[in-house]
């Protein structure tokens, strides 16, 4: 028998309908970020632009979030010793 914990819940909100549109949203911003990296850019740079790119598709609340994984994705390239990208 599995038991949910509460992370693993969903709310009164919750559809499948949303959950795929948010799925589709997701892919969609990352495209459209990854369109628009060039090597070289900063980090200021790069977390700039794709806020903006949030704020342009309406995705603004999530924004706060592409910074946090960003940083967490360099900490681990440089624990692991290969360096920035």
């Amino acid at each position: 028998m599995h038991i949910a914990l509460d992370a693993e819940r969903v709310g009164p909100a919750y559809t499948e309908d949303g959950m795929l549109l948010a799925r589709r949203e997701t892919r969609e911003a990352l495209a459209a970020i990854a369109a628009r990296i060039r090597p070289g850019m900063l980090e200021e740079d790069d977390v700039a632009m794709a806020k903006q790119v949030l704020l342009d598709m309406g995705l603004a609340p999530h924004a706060r979030a592409l910074w946090a994984q960003h940083a967490q994705t360099d900490a681990a390239r440089i624990r692991a010793g290969r360096g920035l990208a």
